[in-house]
């Protein structure tokens, strides 16, 4: 039977702007120990004429090899590859990501005010979420099947927010009205970045492989809004910052 899931949302609460003025998130570095212990019972790989044994994927493992338990290599009196048989730490840096605003109006915070609205933004891995304070006497139409988000390689996608079924990520949304003088918060993900892996639905990342091939790029959401029964359309272009994060950094 097929699984079907919905957008888990993300509660944010808003006591003041403020919430939102630090819009970046750290991907933190780590230490991971390559060549860990192996049992007696697993098998290493000896080259023709050598006395040293090796993994199966040592770089040094070139031409013609028999395997071997690495408990008979051991009572053999064969010596372990220097390169791969010994435990080693292997550093992989973190990366800060940070987000400003390039149009409406340049600003390091998220947010944007005219006399119909104020929209605050936060950019998360997988998705965006954001508030609207409806500023009017009447109330403002949000038609999400109209709102885009535009990557940093110009790709528009259409999105889906909270509540929708990762499964109808095309099918049409039901528009959502916000009253005079309320808010509402919720979030955008690219449909398109919803996949069915393995056994389930997922939302892949905003931003995906090398973290520093996205710094200095830009991409936008097209957010069109239906204010006093005319439409207005609203573009949000945010520029990314993005910095390597070192173990010895975080000391």
């Amino acid at each position: 039977m097929k699984r079907v899931f919905s957008i888990s949302f993300l509660l944010i609460v808003l006591f003041s702007a403020s919430t939102f003025l630090r819009a970046q998130w750290t991907v933190e570095p780590q230490k991971i120990l390559k060549n860990k212990p192996m049992s007696d019972s697993e098998t290493v790989y000896i080259l023709s004429g050598e006395d040293v044994y090796h993994r199966e994927d040592c770089k040094l493992l070139t031409g013609p090899k028999s395997g071997m338990s690495l408990g008979l290599a051991k009572s053999r009196g064969l010596k372990p590859c220097p390169e791969c048989m010994f435990e080693k730490p292997i550093f992989v840096p973190g990366y800060t990501w940070d987000f400003s605003f390039v149009s409406p109006k340049p600003s390091k915070a998220l947010t944007y005010s005219d006399n119909s609205l104020e929209v605050l933004f936060i950019v998360n891995e997988k998705q965006i979420d954001f508030r609207i304070q409806n500023k009017t006497d009447s109330g403002i139409k949000i038609n999400w099947d109209e709102i885009s988000i535009i990557s940093t390689g110009g790709r528009a996608s259409k999105i889906i927010h909270s509540g929708i079924r990762l499964v109808d990520r095309n099918n049409p949304q039901a528009p959502t009205f916000v009253p005079p003088q309320a808010n509402i918060t919720d979030i955008l993900v690219p449909s398109e970045n919803i996949r069915y892996g393995m056994s389930s639905w997922i939302t892949g990342n905003l931003f995906d492989g090398d973290p520093l091939v996205y710094n200095g790029k830009e991409f936008s959401i097209y957010f069109p809004l239906e204010i006093r029964g005319a439409r207005k359309e609203y573009s949000y272009k945010f520029k990314i910052n993005v910095t390597q994060v070192s173990l010895e950094d975080k000391k």
